[in-house]
């Protein structure tokens, strides 16, 4: 369902928006941005892949993630429900219901504390003000898997 979704030319979702297309260059489309103003055209559809991407942002996806930025939401539910108002698919409301959180138990895997060493966490914590010599002596990081997926975080 989410793949027939997906499966929605960008091109005529964006057609049913108001937006239409300043150039055509092989499978590529130009418009000029449905996400800000501009003047020239830096927003490509590809076509081939049905996909899209923002070079005035530096983003770019599927329908799903256009639409995340078009009406500036996280929430998969409210997005669907934007596309199916835009684009009728049956199977949209199906969709959304079946996408209703599960109550069931995570399952970590492992559980791991070691210094704080990534750079990623510690040019965090650096943008946020705090001196990195400050964040290495006071914070760690925690590694842990959940569901299989491996994540990271700061901790103090």
């Amino acid at each position: 369902m989410l793949k027939e979704i997906k499966s929605i030319p960008l091109a005529i979702f964006l057609s049913q928006l108001g937006h239409e297309p300043t150039a055509r260059k092989g499978t590529m489309l130009w418009y000029k941005s449905p996400l800000r103003q501009e003047h020239t055209p830096s927003f490509k559809v590809e076509t081939a892949l049905n996909c899209w991407y923002d070079f005035g942002i530096g983003r770019g996806g599927n329908i799903i993630d256009l639409a995340a930025e078009l009406y500036q939401s996280t929430d998969l539910r409210h997005i669907l429900h934007c596309i199916a108002d835009s684009y009728p698919v049956p199977s949209v409301p199906t969709v959304a219901f079946s996408l209703a959180p599960r109550h069931s138990a995570p399952s970590m895997e492992r559980f791991e504390v070691v210094p704080l060493e990534h750079r990623a966490l510690v040019a965090y914590l650096q943008k946020r003000g705090i001196p990195a010599h400050i964040a290495t002596g006071n914070c760690k990081e925690a590694h842990y898997r959940v569901n299989g997926k491996s994540y990271f975080c700061r901790g103090i």
